[in-house]
């Protein structure tokens, strides 16, 4: 009897293959990258910018790996559908989330943030800046460390700006700059 239950199981199976290999089923039903896009545009397009809308801007600096977070004002992009907004972000930006209470925006620059100093030269002295090289900056410190007595491959350098973290980094390099 066991050998009888055996083999009816086995048809069984065997019919069941057959049958789903002649008649395959599309079990394929998630939406397809390009339509959970258009799902996912959809809903946004439902939301409208009010002035309780919080709009956050995340910026991501390349060279530094500093990320700032700030608020944009809301302003000038109250009434504004998602597709409204969206075109009139410059390139590179993206939108994380878009509702009517907040909305989230990434983008990269390939720069510094302003959290930054350098050591620069100034009518003629090794001085200390705000900012990054090549940038409008603030000086913070002119030394009386003359630049006529540095190396000239040190004059070079300090002519392009050397970045650095804080004043203890501009105060090291001082160090070894009148050595």
């Amino acid at each position: 009897m066991p050998k009888k239950i055996y083999f009816v199981y086995f048809i069984i199976f065997f019919l069941g293959v057959l049958l789903g290999s002649i008649f395959p089923k599309n079990y394929n039903f998630l939406p397809k990258s390009s339509e959970l896009s258009n799902i996912v545009k959809h809903t946004f397009e439902d939301e409208i910018i009010t002035e309780k809308t919080r709009i956050v801007c995340f910026t991501y600096y390349k060279k530094c790996g500093h990320t700032r977070v700030f608020d944009i004002p809301v302003q000038k992009y109250i009434g504004q559908k998602f597709t409204d907004f969206e075109k009139g972000l410059e390139s590179g930006v993206k939108i994380e989330k878009f509702s009517s209470d907040e909305i989230i925006i990434k983008k990269e620059e390939d720069s510094y943030c302003d959290d930054h100093y350098y050591i620069g030269t100034k009518d003629g002295f090794v001085s200390l800046f705000k900012g990054v090289p090549g940038e409008p900056s603030v000086i913070i410190e002119k030394t009386d460390i003359p630049t006529d007595v540095l190396k000239e491959e040190d004059r070079d350098i300090l002519e392009r700006g050397i970045v650095i973290k804080d004043r203890e980094e501009f105060y090291k390099i001082l160090e070894g700059l009148s050595n």
